[in-house]
């Protein structure tokens, strides 16, 4: 017998973060790129970008020589930690 369970957040009843939009966050912040996010999730750009818009997340955007990069903000960071810790904990 195995016991399992998911979390995610909703608003009006729709999801607002989860542990895939958890995922796409880091993938922003790990790559610098949404694009290069929705590939490595298998999604499409449209999709990862609605998804970011339903979260309310704040892109910010930085030169770094050539390359433009995308970061997630201290706010979300501080979140996406707190969400990590929550699913450990649950039971």
């Amino acid at each position: 017998m195995e016991l399992k369970s998911k979390l995610w957040i909703e608003a009006d009843g729709e999801p607002v973060f989860g542990r895939g939009r958890r995922f796409l966050l880091e993938a922003i912040d790990t790559y610098g790129s949404i694009n290069r996010a929705a590939k490595e999730s298998n999604s499409s750009y449209r999709r990862v970008r609605s998804c970011i818009k339903a979260m309310g997340v704040v892109l910010s955007r930085y030169e770094n020589s050539v390359v433009l990069r995308s970061r997630v903000d201290n706010s979300r960071e501080k979140a996406v930690r707190s969400f990590q810790k929550s699913t450990l904990y649950i039971f």
